[in-house]
């Protein structure tokens, strides 16, 4: 993974003859929280205990040429210059799948914008004058991310997090995968952090290996984790009594 190092990092507009004056007042103001909005779920899902009410960026700069957005870290920098380079990361390895599904839906909200003025997002850092890029991509992330399913599934995991405005649960899934789960305001009262759970619920998958990225919860229950002697038991257990039924037969 890249390392950066500066505390102005941006995401500039480019190609298409692409200029503030050609779009929309409300694309403009949805842009300027671009940086935000992709990078803000990633650390909240790395760092759940860390609090980000306050703004901790600031717009730096607006560029005329093209549309150069440009932010100045002010607090927690090397945790955002880390979320910011695993964003970079996923990007150019073609692994997007590994995001928070907030933050590659706003990718997808980026290449419906790209489409429209035919140009190309680049994500970087300002070291004084120059502007370094390390991703960038056009309207092709819509057709990377096509695949989807949608029904219904049980996932089993421990409880990281639980809260927010949009009640949410972050799970960390048996199989070392962070989750987040979209649950209702009664549920936050219901459960705790640390706690082992089985959630059913709405899901969807997504991309080439169909990654399991959003959960609907609709009904979550204690799950008793077995160590491997306790499941090495259990399965005997259930293949003794296998065996004794057919033995019968």
């Amino acid at each position: 993974m890249i390392t950066l190092t500066s505390d102005i990092l941006e995401i500039k507009f480019s190609g298409g003859e692409i200029s503030p004056e050609k779009i929309s007042l409300s694309e403009l103001s949805s842009n300027i929280l671009l940086f935000e909005k992709l990078v803000k779920p990633i650390v909240e899902l790395q760092h759940p205990d860390l609090s980000l009410e306050k703004s901790f960026v600031g717009l730096h700069e607006l560029g005329n040429r093209s549309i150069s957005l440009r932010y100045k870290i002010k607090e927690h920098k090397q945790i955002l210059l880390s979320a910011f380079a695993f964003l970079i990361q996923a990007i150019t390895t073609d692994n997007t799948t590994s995001l928070p599904l907030k933050t590659t839906e706003e990718l997808e909200n980026i290449s419906k914008f790209n489409s429209k003025y035919s140009c190309t997002v680049n994500l970087g850092e300002t070291i004084g004058d120059e502007f370094k890029t390390y991703a960038h991509f056009t309207n092709d992330y819509i057709a990377e991310e096509q695949v989807q399913l949608k029904g219904s599934t049980t996932v089993y995991g421990k409880i990281q997090w639980i809260g927010g405005d949009k009640p949410t649960i972050k799970l960390i899934l048996t199989n070392g995968d962070k989750l987040d789960v979209l649950i209702t305001e009664n549920d936050i009262s219901n459960w705790r952090a640390h706690t082992n759970v089985g959630i059913v619920g709405d899901a969807v998958w997504k991309g080439k290996n169909l990654k399991l990225t959003k959960l609907i919860a609709k009904e979550i229950f204690l799950f008793n984790k077995l160590t491997p002697n306790e499941g090495f038991n259990h399965l005997n257990n259930l293949f003794s009594k296998h065996t004794l039924s057919t033995d019968n037969i």
